[in-house]
């Protein structure tokens, strides 16, 4: 649900330079679709999974997805340091990643979060996203779309608003919201709290 941009390193880091998939696109868009269907099957263990989508002479290549081994968030702050592009010629032009479906965030799965439209703001990118709780495919572009734009209540009572972006495509396999394992980190946090 979050993408961290901070000065820490990428802890699933596989080399200095990212790990592009070789097949180049067209059309954002349909790199972003490539890119998700790869992120599900890397989420399938539970964990949020994501990367960049970069241009280069006017062709997308996405990056393989990466995981931080958490039920919520992946950080691709690595992913914005130049020393980690392919090559100079390489841009940024949006991140991708999953929202994984648990009971604790089905209510909330199919939006983005403030922390991912902070980042997608604040570097002019857009986000992608792939709720597993819909399977849909969700884009939020920060020169179009609403932010904060939708009201979710808790059952704790507690009222928060998301971001819904615009849903671009959808995946066909669909899994149903599991129970994360006890001692997750949020048995006791009062978002959660039915």
């Amino acid at each position: 649900m979050l993408i961290s941009i901070s000065s820490t390193a990428l802890s699933n880091s596989v080399d200095s330079k990212a790990k592009l998939e070789p097949v180049p696109f067209i059309i954002e868009l349909d790199a972003a679709k490539y890119a998700l269907r790869l992120a599900y099957d890397c989420s399938l263990n539970v964990r949020e999974c994501g990367g960049v989508i970069y241009k280069k002479d006017n062709l997308y290549y996405v990056t393989t997805p990466i995981t931080s081994n958490l039920p919520f968030g992946v950080d691709l702050s690595a992913y914005w340091d130049d020393k980690n592009a392919p090559s100079s010629q390489y841009h940024i032009i949006a991140d991708y990643h999953t929202h994984i479906c648990v009971r604790e965030n089905a209510d909330f799965a199919n939006f983005f979060s403030p922390s991912d439209t902070e980042v997608n703001s604040g570097l002019h990118i857009n986000g992608y996203i792939l709720s597993i709780c819909d399977m849909r495919i969700r884009e939020y572009n920060p020169s179009q779309d609403d932010k904060d734009d939708i009201e979710v209540d808790f059952k704790s009572g507690k009222k928060i608003y998301l971001t819904a972006g615009h849903i671009v495509d959808w995946v066909q396999d669909r899994i149903q919201p599991i129970n994360l394992p006890k001692g997750h980190g949020l048995d006791n946090d009062p978002l959660f709290l039915n």
